[in-house]
C-alpha cells in the first residue's frame, strides 16, 4: 500500500486539494505489477506527467492509432485511454497502411478532436502504449502515461510568449537567408 500513498502524494502535489483517493486506486489497479510473455521488458514501464496548458491536455488525449503491415514487415502504434477521473471524449489519429491480398496497400487515415474537454477542470488520466515493429523487436513494448492536468494561465502565457519568440527568430533567419541568396545571386 506504500506505493500507492507514494503515487497519491506525487499525483496530489501537481492536482492540488481534493484529489479521491479511489482515483490513485483505481489508476494503480489497472497498471500490471508484472509483463505478460508478449511483453518486452522495457527501461521504464510507468511514467507520471503534469500538464499545465490546454494545448498539452488537448495533445495529450488525441490517440495514436498507427499500424504498417506487408508480409514481411508489420509495425505499429497504440495508445488507449484506460482511465479518466472527469469524463472526456479522447481523439484519434489513425493511419492504418495495410497489404490486401492482391498485393496493394489500403491506406486508411482518420482525425478526430478530443471533445467534452473542460479547460478549467483539473483532470487525472491514464494512457496505455503500446509499440511494435516485428523487425526490431521480438515482443511488444507497453508502457503506461499517468497525466495530471491542472490548468496554469502563466504557464500558458508564457509557452505563448516562447512559440511567438521561436516564430519571430525563424522568420529572421529566413529572411536574413534569402538577402545572402540574392546578394550571392547578384554578385555571381
Amino acid at each position: 500500500m506504500g506505493d500507492v500513498k507514494d503515487l497519491y502524494d506525487s499525483i496530489q502535489k501537481i492536482y492540488g486539494r481534493s484529489l479521491p483517493r479511489q482515483v490513485v486506486s483505481e489508476v494503480a489497479r489497472l497498471i500490471p505489477k508484472e509483463l505478460s510473455p508478449d511483453e518486452d521488458a522495457y527501461d521504464k514501464y510507468v511514467y507520471l506527467h503534469g500538464i499545465y496548458t490546454f494545448g498539452e491536455y488537448m495533445s495529450c488525449l488525441s490517440m495514436y492509432d498507427k499500424c504498417y503491415s506487408s508480409t514481411l514487415h508489420q509495425y505499429g502504434e497504440l495508445e488507449e485511454l484506460l482511465y479518466s477521473f472527469r469524463k472526456v471524449v479522447p481523439g484519434i489519429v489513425k493511419d492504418h497502411k495495410i497489404r490486401n491480398n492482391r498485393g496493394r496497400f489500403v491506406h486508411t487515415t482518420e482525425t478526430k478532436e478530443p471533445k467534452q474537454i473542460n479547460q478549467t477542470q483539473s483532470n487525472v488520466f491514464l494512457i496505455k502504449r503500446t509499440i511494435w515493429d516485428n523487425l526490431k523487436y521480438d515482443k511488444k513494448m507497453i508502457t503506461y502515461s499517468i497525466y495530471v492536468y491542472k490548468h496554469d494561465e502563466q504557464m500558458e502565457a508564457q509557452r505563448r510568449k516562447q512559440a511567438e519568440e521561436t516564430l519571430a527568430n525563424m522568420k529572421a533567419s529566413y529572411n536574413a537567408n534569402e538577402k545572402r541568396s540574392m546578394d550571392d545571386a547578384k554578385t555571381s
